[in-house]
């Protein structure tokens, strides 16, 4: 007996060392590039030059202490004194010749005060996970943290999503890089609800395709379908109002692209499929409960009218301001990037979109055409029968949850339907890291030197240099995070080129 159980350890033992170590594959890099450069985003920025950020921090103190809108309009909350300071430092909102300099410290205390937020009656989630810190007291470094906690969100789902592929495609890694657009990075990287309703929308994309791949391979691991599919789906339904309509129409165009037929999949995967449709069932009846009884208002003689073909028309008028948006508009509207880096990465999302239609089966063109349909109707039908009364009020960024999917779907269709082993294959994929780590620190600059400076900037760049009034508090982290997003790029580019 004893020489029986030493010659089965040892083959044991020699089984598990021979195992050749597992290396995170070239889409964990990605995600990880990407919640990187969220958090260069998160220093950078000036506290409260996000999209409607200090009301979103507001509610988020709110929620923490359930309270999540009160008054006739439900937009009245309960929150510290010293919260309610986060309302006075949008002083360089839509003035671009004022630097933030001008924003004062953030000093008060902690006796609640009822004050008002745009940002009330939104579904609670996003705000529970990212105001906590508020409880132990509020100033500039809980800001900072609540901003990092919705990138730690945003790479969550990201690696939610990841886990449902096995092995890892070069190609689909860089359409995680080209949809995480420097807008999608900017707004994750704030306390905006927006930035990881955007990454949920990428990274439920980034699992449905996953398991397809697996599907087409005969192999779907039940816990890769709850994770990498209900994960993000499921928080996607709960991210915002209106997002459970996005979820749905998202949802269909990725089973239009990929579904096997259906009685082999239910023979073979009941489980899978019970599994990933009853989590995304329910998130999706939770999210519209949730979101019908949170958007109406609590005094019923107050009536919110809605007008579906006025919001369409006025957002169709302005599409190719929508689609500029979609790459970066930063601060409060007030600043964008020059139009040829925007335009360069139009350019790529294009290359990866016209790649899969030319390769693409029927359906898989069919589901991108309608995907890229979708983010420019879709969306503000949502928000009209949710938040707007009409289309004034709708920006690009409500739809990027649907347009930034579009990447990665395509780079699944090129995956699925070519084998990209070529050397040219290889060396056009190494330059998407590097493209994108420029293109997304250019627009990091511009932003930056925006609120340092003012704009319009000097000609001169010494005379940029002397005119520096502003640095962001913690820009020596700052500058850690872009030199280690630099390195990252670097190394995926090199991984991407080398043979498989």
């Amino acid at each position: 007996m004893v020489p029986l159980v030493t010659a089965l350890a040892s083959a044991v033992r020699v089984e598990t060392v021979s195992r050749p170590p597992r290396r995170p594959g070239p889409l964990t890099g990605a995600v990880l590039l990407v919640a990187l450069l969220a958090a260069c985003w998160a220093l950078v920025s000036p506290l409260g030059n996000v999209p409607d950020e200090p009301a979103h921090v507001l509610y988020a103190a709110a929620v923490v202490r359930g309270d999540v809108g009160h008054g006739p309009l439900g937009t009245t909350v309960d929150v510290p004194s010293g919260v309610v300071q986060s309302s006075q430092a949008t002083c360089p909102a839509f003035r671009a010749g004022i630097p933030a300099d001008c924003i004062a410290d953030l000093t008060g205390g902690r006796q609640r005060v009822a004050v008002e937020t745009s940002a009330a009656r939104y579904p609670p989630l996003f705000y529970a996970l990212v105001g906590w810190p508020t409880w132990f007291g509020f100033g500039e470094t809980t800001w900072y943290v609540m901003r990092l906690l919705s990138v730690a969100l945003g790479l969550g789902l990201l690696l939610a999503a990841s886990r449902a592929w096995d092995p890892q495609p070069a190609v689909v890694a860089a359409g995680v890089l080209v949809a995480a657009s420097p807008m999608a990075v900017y707004l994750l990287g704030s306390v905006n609800p927006n930035g990881a309703e955007i990454t949920a929308g990428i990274a439920t994309t980034l699992g449905f395709c996953g398991l397809w791949d697996r599907l087409r391979r005969g192999a779907v691991p039940l816990q890769a379908a709850l994770v990498g599919v209900v994960v993000p789906g499921g928080y996607l339904a709960l991210a915002r109002p209106g997002t459970a309509l996005l979820l749905v129409a998202l949802s269909g165009v990725l089973l239009l692209a990929g579904l096997p037929p259906l009685r082999p999949l239910w023979q073979e995967h009941r489980r899978v499929a019970v599994a990933a449709g009853g989590g995304l069932g329910a998130a999706l009846v939770v999210g519209v409960l949730t979101g019908r009884a949170l958007a109406r208002p609590p005094d019923p003689s107050v009536v919110l009218g809605s007008s579906l073909r006025g919001a369409v028309a006025t957002v169709l008028e302005q599409a190719d301001v929508r689609l500029f948006e979609t790459v970066g508009f930063f601060g409060w509207r007030d600043h964008a990037p020059p139009l040829a880096l925007r335009l360069a990465w139009l350019g790529m999302v294009l290359v990866l979109v016209l790649l899969a239609l030319l390769v693409g089966s029927r359906r898989q063109q069919l589901a991108l055409g309608l995907l890229a349909l979708g983010g420019v109707v879709l969306a503000p039908f949502a928000l009209v029968l949710t938040i707007f009364t009409d289309g004034t009020g709708y920006q690009g960024r409500y739809a990027m949850a649907l347009t930034q999917a579009l990447p990665v779907l395509a780079a699944w269709v090129v995956a699925d339907r070519t084998v990209l082993t070529g050397a040219t294959a290889r060396r056009a994929l190494s330059l998407v890291p590097v493209a994108t780590v420029v293109l997304g620190l250019l627009m990091l600059l511009g932003s930056l030197l925006r609120y340092a400076v003012g704009l319009p900037l000097p000609l001169d760049p010494r005379t940029v240099l002397e005119s520096v009034v502003w640095l962001p508090p913690a820009w020596p982290l700052a500058l850690l995070l872009v030199a280690a997003a630099v390195a990252g790029h670097v190394l995926l580019a090199r991984r991407l080129r080398a043979p498989a």
